[in-house]
């Protein structure tokens, strides 16, 4: 049996914040279980639940009815109706199954029978006894706006561990020019915690061979590890600055990070980064192995390297790229590996310190880590963003044109003036059986230095980014605060913020950012946090945006 009481005695505890800083709320709503176990005697226990809400929505307004899901990960395995939302009945939801180590996500409805707000535990188990829990509770198809970090950061690293924690790595707080952190810092979801990010651990000193002591890093990427394999579920950082835009600053340290015991475990400087390198790309294979691209190098070469779960070692993918790939592009393939396109090749010396080329060259990589030449960008294109689409090909949407190539990427004191550089809001689709470029629709404002997120239901996410940029580094001429959903099936593009636009202050983010860190989550949502704003001043906010299931 399931008791709830009425949805309209849904209220903040306090009628407001719990406290001056906090953007959630908490209501009273109380659900009591009685679960039966399948094949086993009785198990009765009780589960309280107190909805969590962010202050910029109201998740129950519209919502007529609700249902209690049961996953195993992303996997439903049932679901049960839990009757009229607002009528305080107490349906029987029939015999549940134990919970061990199950997600519980409920779901609200409308009218038309839209799922319009949504909550997912952590993975519990549970056999007799009382726990009260705490979940947040958002609207779909939106971005719940989460309570401000104490800091403010840029340059962080950041991943899920899919339990409903995010961690981010290291940073650099405040401003552009502001200090390196050395801290690892976690936002809990599940259950909902104080919703910012809290430090948990400390990174462990450098012991590569260009850096040694010192602990703070910015620039680094971190990957969760999924599949069958002993560092499933570990949370691959690697590489990063130790001093932002010093060559010899940068690593290439290797460690694996565990979420549950909140430690690191270095890999041996022999099976590391293959080149030191910070800025760079990170994605997941099908195979499971996560491959390494572009990014700021020691040796300024674009080569792509493979990271093998198994062995635990990093080699170079053959037929790699060896120009420079500063900020370029990448996104998986499915089975058929990933696409890896763009970047700039900065030429650092005396005459000519901070001349860039703007690279359109494309490498697709097999599973196997071979890379072959593929179809050529459609455009010379910096900072765009890529991302997979459901039939295993690639959406690339903006990026800035240089007015000339090579340009002016970087200002110099005394010397020559970086060259302005316009985003545009053109996307592209990559096929990867015919090797070729097509047409899609449009973003509905310009954009570079943006992300683009694959969701669960095979949309993608677009937020942030600026619409013109001088000076590569760094100084976005504005940024932006909007964000836009893109549906393949239709080929366009949805606002997910009427009315916002270049130079807005607010829109779907509490805020504009410029390459925002962005972390997916399948179950728990995309969280968005860090960047730059227009000013170069790192940004605080943070919110979550939960697709619709469809």
């Amino acid at each position: 049996m399931l008791d709830s009481r009425p949805m309209a005695g849904l209220r903040s505890a306090s009628g407001g914040p719990m406290r001056p800083t906090w953007a959630a709320s908490r209501c009273s709503w109380s659900l009591l279980l009685m679960l039966t176990a399948c094949g086993g005697p009785d198990s009765n226990f009780d589960l309280d639940f107190t909805p969590v809400t962010a202050q910029n929505q109201s998740p129950f307004e519209n919502v007529v009815s609700m249902e209690l899901v049961l996953k195993e990960g992303a996997e439903e395995i049932d679901r049960f109706e839990m009757g009229a939302a607002t009528s305080g009945d107490n349906p029987d939801v029939g015999k549940l199954p134990p919970l061990a180590d199950t997600i519980i996500s409920i779901e609200g409805l409308n009218q038309n029978g839209d799922v319009v707000a949504i909550g997912h535990s952590s993975p519990l188990t549970l056999t007799e006894g009382e726990q009260a829990y705490d979940m947040l509770f958002t609207n779909t198809d939106a971005f719940a706006w989460l309570n401000d970090n104490t800091d403010a950061y840029w340059g962080l690293a950041g991943a899920s561990d899919g339990r409903g924690n995010y961690f981010v790595f290291g940073g650099i707080a405040d401003d552009f020019y502001g200090e390196m952190s050395d801290q690892v810092m976690r936002l809990q979801l599940a259950p909902a915690g104080s919703l910012v990010f809290e430090p948990v651990a400390t990174l462990p000193e450098h012991s590569t061979l260009e850096l040694s002591g010192g602990r703070a890093r910015s620039h680094s990427s971190a990957t969760l590890l999924t599949g069958a394999h002993a560092d499933a579920g570990k949370i691959l950082v690697v590489g990063g600055w130790d001093s932002l835009g010093t060559f010899a600053a940068v690593t290439y340290q290797t460690m694996l990070f565990d979420p549950e015991t909140l430690t690191f475990e270095e890999i041996d400087n022999s099976d590391a980064l293959v080149y030191s390198r910070a800025e760079h790309g990170a994605l997941v294979m099908s195979s499971g192995d996560v491959l390494i691209f572009g990014g700021s190098t020691t040796n300024q070469n674009g080569q792509i390297e493979l990271y093998d779960t198994a062995s635990r070692t990093f080699s170079v993918t053959e037929g790699s790229p060896t120009h420079d790939a500063w900020l370029a592009a990448g996104a998986p393939m499915g089975t058929n590996g990933a696409l890896v396109c763009g970047g700039v090749a900065l030429d650092l010396s005396p005459n000519t310190y901070g001349s860039g080329t703007s690279i359109d060259n494309c490498y697709t990589i097999d599973i196997a880590g071979n890379a072959n030449v593929a179809s050529a960008m459609p455009n010379f294109l910096v900072m765009p963003a890529m991302a997979e689409l459901p039939d295993g090909k690639v959406l690339l949407t903006g990026g800035a044109t240089p007015p000339t190539n090579p340009f002016q990427a970087l200002s110099t004191p005394g010397g020559a003036t970086a060259d302005t550089l316009q985003a545009t809001n053109a996307s592209w689709i990559y096929d990867p059986d015919t090797n070729a470029w097509t047409a899609t629709g449009s973003m509905s404002v310009r954009r570079g230095g943006h992300s683009a997120t694959p969701l669960a239901d095979g949309r993608v996410l677009i937020v942030g980014g600026f619409s013109s940029i001088t000076d590569l580094y760094f100084a976005p001429d504005d940024g932006i605060a909007c964000a836009e959903v893109y549906d393949q099936r239709n080929g366009t593009f949805t606002p997910l913020d009427a009315g916002c636009g270049i130079g807005s202050t607010s829109g779907a983010l509490p805020g504009q950012t410029v390459q925002p860190l962005v972390i997916s989550d399948p179950i728990y949502g995309t969280l968005v946090t860090s960047g730059l704003d227009s000013d170069l001043d790192a940004v605080s906010k943070a919110a979550l945006f939960t697709a619709r299931p469809r």
